[in-house]
């Protein structure tokens, strides 16, 4: 699993070589445990948990899909 932080500016996130890579998810903090039942790492928990409950006012996600 890779971790990657980021805020959309402009335009939608997509999968340019879905050969190598699975889709492309937005998902809310309470979402998170639906795709990683087990929990993530610690200190990227942390890091979620801090950055986007002081974010106002809350983006709306929207699933991106893709196939691989």
């Amino acid at each position: 699993m890779v971790y990657t932080a980021c805020e959309v500016i402009s335009g939608e996130a997509h999968v340019a070589d879905e050969d190598e890579f699975d889709p492309v998810t937005w998902v809310t903090l309470a979402e998170i445990p639906e795709y990683a039942p087990y929990g993530l790492f610690g200190p990227v928990q942390s890091y979620l948990d801090t950055a986007l409950t002081r974010r106002s006012p809350p983006r709306t996600p929207r699933p991106l899909t893709g196939a691989r």
